[in-house]
């Protein structure tokens, strides 16, 4: 995910010369590996597609802190602008239910069915953030059912935009129906969009189209990215995000 404009911004120079300056002849550590390293083994060409970038252009905020991670480094180190992260573990209402990597019925509980629980605090602030708690196992590979979601409101107040690779919340719309799914976001070479779980199970691998979505509006007519989850909380996470 990343900020939109007026949030701060990752300083693309500095970020790059690290990188370099980390990956020299001699050092141990090459590009490949750190890669793979700041992606969780996903993204092998990583450092060199960021490295052939201009320096205007944007670098997410997740890249920047799994290279930051992979280098040792604050994520700090690479932001530009003003970031006020609390100093300590802020509080998120567990809104409902998602069924992860498979399509349920609006999950939206009672008020009296709310709770809370701490997570830990981030640039994106807390404007906008919510759980969700995960039921089934469409979406085993990263987490179990129970696991609690940290998710961020997209092009909310904090101008979050959901990018290739994040694993987001969306909803689909049929008349009166309202449904949501947990699922991993993919960009296709024809520029449109896919949504894909990351199941164990194969009833679950069917990926869905979403279109090409425009700057306010995420999907097509009837399905769009409303959330972006930041971190699973309990019980044991497994693997994908931090």
């Amino acid at each position: 995910m990343r900020a939109m404009s007026g949030q701060s911004r990752i300083n693309v120079a500095s970020l790059k010369k690290t990188i370099i300056e980390a990956t020299a002849t001699g050092s141990g550590l090459s590009r490949r590996k750190l890669s793979l390293l700041a992606s969780d083994g996903k993204n092998p060409d990583l450092v060199r597609d960021l490295l052939s970038r201009g320096q205007d252009r944007k670098v997410s905020i997740e890249t920047a802190a799994g290279l930051a991670r992979a280098l040792g480094r604050e994520l700090g180190d690479f932001l530009m602008g003003e970031v006020l992260v609390p100093a300590g573990p802020i509080r998120i209402k567990v809104v409902g239910e998602v069924e992860a990597g498979a399509w349920r019925e609006n999950g939206e509980w009672d008020e009296d069915q709310i709770f809370e629980i701490e997570v830990t605090p981030s640039p994106f602030g807390a404007t906008g953030r919510f759980g969700l708690r995960v039921v089934g196992f469409s979406m085993d590979k990263l987490f179990l059912p129970g696991t609690i979601l940290d998710c961020f409101q997209v092009y909310g107040s904090d101008g979050l935009v959901p990018e290739p690779g994040d694993v987001v919340i969306v909803q689909r719309c049929r008349g009166d129906l309202i449904e949501t799914t947990c699922k991993r976001l993919e960009r296709l070479a024809d520029g449109g969009y896919q949504l894909r779980a990351e199941s164990t199970r194969p009833e679950f691998q069917d990926p869905i189209a979403l279109g090409k979505p425009d700057g306010e509006y995420f999907g097509d007519d009837e399905t769009r990215v409303i959330g972006i989850v930041n971190a699973a909380v309990t019980p044991v996470f497994r693997r994908g995000m931090n």
